[in-house]
């Protein structure tokens, strides 16, 4: 069976990318509140990792829970809310220890990070 492009297309923007949207700020819920760079590289990792925040293997995703939480504080004032923000860029980094540097997904982490400055340089 193949699927044309434009149908596969319609369905992720649709059904798939709203769901993962949903997901991801489940557990960040300041999502709606960042750049949009910045949410993209969110949904994008929940994309590909998932919603667990449980384990070794998730402790950039808790950091970046944490971080987020921090930052989402309206007293604070946005030259300082940038400042903890960029420190999320250094955990998506570490998330490449996860994978072989060959494998896609260490690219993508890398891919990701860039995302997420160029979300934070441009709020």
């Amino acid at each position: 069976m193949e699927i044309p492009f434009t149908a596969a297309w319609n369905v992720f923007l649709k059904k798939t990318l709203p769901r993962f949207y949903q997901d991801t700020e489940s557990i960040y819920p300041c999502l709606p509140r960042l750049p949009d760079f910045c949410r993209s590289a969110l949904v994008s990792i929940v994309y590909n990792r998932g919603t667990s925040l449980n384990g070794s293997s998730r402790s950039e995703m808790r950091a970046i829970r944490d971080i987020l939480a921090n930052a989402d504080n309206e007293s604070l004032h946005k030259q300082k809310r940038k400042m903890i923000l960029t420190d999320i860029e250094d955990q998506i980094v570490s998330m490449q220890r996860l994978w072989d540097p060959v494998s896609g997904v260490h690219k993508r982490r890398q891919a990701e990070a860039n995302l997420w400055r160029a979300g934070v340089e441009a709020w």
